[in-house]
């Protein structure tokens, strides 16, 4: 009886453990651990390439008409292209 109990108390604290703490957690400490934060920072550089691959993709597929996807491509080119040179202030 008293094992059962023991055990009983041990898997109920397992569980609160394994179930509850995670939850407490900050949201960002959850997904991100030390230096790893870095890596997942947005790079909208990256995610522009990426935009472009999947329009391309799109267009091959027969998703985009050529006059869109010409117009889009252009315009996430231009984006990627700012993002690389920022305008310079005018004085």
């Amino acid at each position: 009886m008293t094992t059962l109990a023991i055990c009983s108390l041990i898997s109920l604290l397992l569980a609160f453990v394994v179930v509850y703490k995670p939850l407490m957690k900050d949201k960002e400490q959850a997904y991100h651990q030390g230096d790893e934060q870095e890596a997942h920072r947005f790079n909208p550089q990256l995610a522009l390439l990426e935009a472009i691959s999947e329009l391309e993709q799109d267009y091959q597929l027969g998703h985009l008409n050529k006059e869109e996807f010409e117009r889009l491509q252009l315009e996430y080119q231009r984006d990627y292209l700012s993002t690389q040179h920022p305008p310079k202030p005018a004085n």
